[in-house]
């Protein structure tokens, strides 16, 4: 069993309000879980307007599916949102 943890660090481009902020957060959280079936949680920046950091989770059987996974979750996030990512990072545990 492999555990994958994707974070990414990002800096949200139309967010003038923490309600545009928590709006846009929230959708990437809800369609990656829907389309992707993985586990997903703000990790930081909770109370930064503009900035917020995102941990995704799966769980493979195989090494290489999971990072794959992960891969075209960060692909599917930065072509459809407004963001602008400053850092990202694929773990397996």
């Amino acid at each position: 069993m492999h555990v994958h943890v994707l974070t990414i660090t990002f800096i949200i481009n139309d967010a003038y309000s923490l309600k545009d902020k928590r709006r846009i957060v929230k959708s990437i959280i809800q369609k990656s879980q829907v389309r992707f079936k993985v586990s997903a949680a703000e990790v930081a920046f909770h109370d930064i307007l503009n900035q917020s950091e995102l941990a995704l989770a799966i769980v493979t059987s195989d090494a290489k599916l999971g990072k794959k996974r992960l891969e075209d979750i960060f692909a599917f996030i930065e072509s459809t949102y407004p963001i602008m990512v400053t850092e990202y990072n694929i773990t397996e545990m």
